[in-house]
């Protein structure tokens, strides 16, 4: 609930007008209103900050940040973590690492303040496995899809935990001599059926297929993008709120173009996603995307600024995507966004940020409004001691916390570790 109360108090200190001047809590309301929302980037690029002194776990008591904890035991050489949240915070994480000589993939599982032993999701003890991907369903069971090679073919593999039992699904799809590349997962809260995405191709022919699970159990397949051999389509990004939806990007003449669809479950068909204001945001640096419950999309990429890449928002109807910056206070470089909508107003961010040889992990929050987005007065940093040559953070959001996960990666020097922090939010 602190989480909730959190969000609940912001929008009313943003709304309320009238209010007991001989309140404490009016007072530190109002201080906490000043600190999160003085920059308005949706109508400046620069504005004058106020910025509260930092300690080394808390900033000003609104946020405390746990220490970076390293959650892999057996695997080496671990990359693309992934994280997904319960409502009641348990927390789960997939990555891929090495074990035996072997990349396999590993589950583990956070809940009551304590960490669960790792497992290998396997199928095939000869198999090959990486690039996880998972999501929870509303009832806290996890659901995850990933990629396994054999005898120089592909297949995608989806495994879910149902009452403490695992039940393997080993070859959703197999590739005919093709790549088979980051597979994505989604589960529609309203409905049994469970969304896989994933790219197929080799060379510059690629394509976007689509698995979706129906009320009997079986996959069925579908080829999302339109025929052709002489350009890419990538990294799909799937959505279930609030429809079933599948975004990636499509070169058209050496540009890339933002497509979409969406699934219709009367005729069990996918049909074009409309994707309206959003003709300036940046596709040609391939975005991370997010969507809001009432179908709001986002974008988030790092561009040059001023000799320095930072990263960017841009929102759906505002500007017609053209990005914001969301730190005008760093003078580092800033790479690897990724965010998450909670409802329709506010958006939650975790991104690297780099200064000469090192980089740290950073987090902030944006509220969402129809003219734009306003940030924390600075992002927050999340990484303090470590390996470092950190890379793929990502976001989860619970019930009451915020949780981060990122690895550091061992061909660029770091410890092939999986790293994981949580943030506790407190109330005003």
């Amino acid at each position: 609930m602190i989480l909730k109360n959190f969000i609940v108090q912001m929008n009313v200190n943003m709304q309320k007008q009238k209010m007991n001047c001989n309140s404490v809590r009016f007072i530190a309301s109002i201080v906490f209103v000043i600190f999160l929302f003085t920059i308005n980037l949706a109508q400046s690029q620069t504005t004058d900050t106020i910025n509260l002194p930092f300690s080394k776990n808390k900033t000003d008591g609104f946020f405390e940040i746990g220490s970076a904890i390293k959650i892999n035991e057996e695997s080496i050489a671990c990359s693309h973590p992934r994280i997904a949240a319960s409502s009641d915070d348990i927390v789960f994480f997939v990555w891929d690492g090495l074990l035996n000589n072997k990349r396999k993939i590993f589950f583990r599982e956070f809940s009551n303040d304590r960490f669960k032993e790792p497992i290998v999701l396997e199928t095939d003890l000869n198999s090959e496995s990486s690039e996880p991907d998972i999501t929870v369903d509303s009832k806290g069971n996890p659901h995850i899809v990933w990629v396994s090679e054999k005898d120089n073919l592909y297949s995608i593999n989806y495994a879910f935990r149902l009452d403490d039992n695992w039940i393997y699904f080993p070859t959703v799809y197999q590739s005919n001599g093709l790549n088979l590349e980051v597979p994505v997962i989604g589960v529609a809260n309203s409905s049994p059926e469970v969304f896989l995405a994933w790219q197929e191709g080799k060379g510059i022919d690629y394509h976007i297929l689509a698995a979706v699970k129906n009320e009997q159990g079986k996959f069925l397949i579908y080829n999302l993008s339109e025929d052709s051999s002489d350009h890419y389509n990538l990294y799909p990004q799937i959505f279930t709120t609030p429809t079933p939806s599948v975004i990636w990007y499509e070169s058209i003449e050496s540009e890339f173009v933002l497509m979409g669809v969406r699934f219709d479950y009367e005729t069990k068909l996918w049909e074009s996603l409309e994707l309206d204001g959003l003709t300036k945001i940046a596709s040609n640096r391939l975005p991370i995307i997010t969507i809001s419950s009432s179908s709001r999309i986002a974008g988030l990429w790092y561009d040059s600024l001023d000799k320095l890449d930072k990263i960017l928002l841009g929102l759906q109807y505002f500007n017609d995507g053209m990005g914001v910056q969301i730190d005008q206070n760093s003078i580092g470089n800033e790479s690897q966004p990724f965010g998450i909508f909670r409802g329709n107003d506010f958006i939650f961010i975790t991104f690297l940020e780099s200064n000469l040889e090192e980089n740290q992990v950073f987090f902030t929050i944006a509220r969402v409004e129809k003219s734009g987005a306003k940030f924390l007065d600075s992002p927050i940093q999340v990484t303090e001691n470590g390996p470092g040559y950190y890379s793929s953070p990502r976001i989860a959001i619970g019930e009451s916390k915020i949780f981060i996960v990122w690895s550091s990666n061992v061909r660029d020097g770091g410890d092939g570790g999986i790293y994981f922090t949580l943030i506790t939010i407190s109330n005003v």
